[in-house]
């Protein structure tokens, strides 16, 4: 018996789950972990034809955000909200972005910024993305209006696990422009930018060690080394229809997840929604038998990178 096998590769996206009030556990950061280390904890639900994904604050039990999906795209109004419980932004998605104006607050209710997305343009290409926002006006914490109808000064903070980082600089037009600089909490420098318009031209970044790194691109996605098309081809060339699934008739999608390390190889490889039949376990040797990838990159930096996989079994 012939059969076919297609797969889809989905980037930085929550698949939903089949199940309702399936708990996932996450730490600060958003990488997925043990109740006994997380900072908070998801849960899906259905309404109105639409999943709904929830978060809940893991010391209170308070509302983080709720986002919710078509399709498993998100879509739709989602909100998020600070610890103290007081809304931190209000966001219109469509097709997994933004769009249209957005403000965000500080913990105390007071207006933080407002920014315009435009969706409309496509991706070329996996890794590409296709958000384009201007920041129209900026209010730092002590209520002064830094940024007035796109023209002025802006802060951008970044938490992960090295610390707090704060960078600064020019805005024009709605867009990043001039010299941008980040520093650690610590007074240490993170890195410098330089922008025209909108457009990095060049950046230095640097490690905890102190090691520099030049790039042209804030944020890269990791990707196969020979390009993605090549993965494509040799996951269908790979992957063996299992003969419990071909003989029981099973067929249908197995969604996985896994992580390109910072070096590239690939870890935690786990089935987020299978189709038995021995389907998922040949889906996950696949994955985990694939070479290295070239990993991610953060201003120059490899970084972790998380990717969901959807592999089609259609028997013909």
């Amino acid at each position: 018996m012939r059969f076919l096998i297609l797969v889809a590769l989905v980037t930085s996206t929550q698949l939903c789950q089949a199940q309702e009030n399936i708990r996932e556990y996450f730490n600060e950061w958003g990488g997925n972990t043990s109740q006994d280390s997380a900072s908070y904890f998801t849960e899906w639900t259905k309404l109105d034809g639409r999943s709904v994904r929830t978060a809940y604050y893991l010391t209170d039990n308070k509302i983080k955000f709720t986002e919710t999906f078509k399709k498993n795209i998100k879509e739709g109004r989602c909100t998020y909200y600070h610890k103290n419980g007081k809304l931190q932004s209000e966001v219109n998605y469509y097709n997994n972005y933004p769009t249209g104006i957005v403000k965000s607050y500080y913990p105390d209710g007071s207006l933080h910024r407002e920014e315009l997305y435009d969706s409309a343009r496509k991706a070329n290409k996996i890794g590409e993305n296709p958000l384009s926002y201007k920041l129209i006006n900026f209010y730092d914490s002590a209520g002064n209006w830094l940024t007035v109808d796109g023209f002025g000064l802006a802060y951008e903070y970044e938490i992960s696990m090295e610390g707090l980082r704060k960078g600064e600089g020019k805005i024009f037009d709605g867009k990043k422009d001039s010299i941008w600089v980040s520093h650690f909490t610590n007074g240490q420098l993170y890195y410098a930018e330089r922008w025209n318009k909108g457009s990095l031209i060049e950046g230095k970044s640097f490690g905890p060690d102190g090691k520099a790194y030049t790039y042209q691109v804030v944020e890269k996605m990791a990707e196969p080394v020979n390009g993605i098309a090549t993965f494509y081809t040799y996951v269908g060339r790979t992957m063996k229809y299992p003969t419990k699934a071909r003989f029981k008739g099973i067929e249908g999608t197995v969604f996985t997840e896994f992580v390109v390390e910072k070096d590239g190889s690939i870890s935690r490889i786990k089935v987020i929604r299978g189709i038995g039949g021995g389907c998922d376990e040949e889906a996950v040797r696949v994955i985990g038998s694939s070479r290295k990838w070239n990993p991610g990159l953060q201003r120059g930096r490899p970084v972790r990178s998380k990717f969901n996989l959807a592999l089609i079994f259609k028997l013909n």
